[in-house]
This record gives structure tokens, sequence and C-alpha cells, in this order.
């Protein structure tokens, strides 16, 4: 789940963990967004439609899905 990081910073929202991944499986993560293939959060190439079901799908949500996330925790 992607958004605006401008809540986290204010303090707005809490963080609920955070530190660094370090499994090796996951140091180049790939992931589709919008029909973009990215690698370490870094865009590389847009996706032909027959790779999007190759590559975890990733959405981009506003504030107010978020923050029904967050109150679940």
């Amino acid at each position: 789940m992607f958004t605006a990081i401008d809540n986290l910073k204010s303090g707005g929202w809490p963080i609920l963990g955070a530190g660094s991944i370090n499994d090796a499986s996951l140091s180049d993560f790939e992931f589709n967004m919008a029909g973009t293939l990215y690698r370490r959060g870094q865009p590389v190439r847009m996706l032909a439609i027959e790779e999007y079901q190759g590559h975890l799908l990733m959405g981009v949500s506003g504030y107010a899905l978020v923050e029904r996330f967050l109150q679940q925790h």
C-alpha cells in the first residue's frame, strides 16, 4: 500500500514498525504499480499487460483508506 507521507512526517499517523530489511530474498523486491515495474522502490520500466500477473500488485491509497487501516491496529 502506497500513499503520500505527509501525515507520517507531521506525526498525524503513528509508525507501526520500522527497521531494516535484512532478508536477502527481498533485496531486489519487485512490484507492479499502475503498470510500471519497480525494483527496490525505483521505477524500472513499463510492463506489458501480459506481464502484470507475474508481479506483486501494489495500490496507491488515499489518506482515508490508510486511516481506516491504521484504526484496525
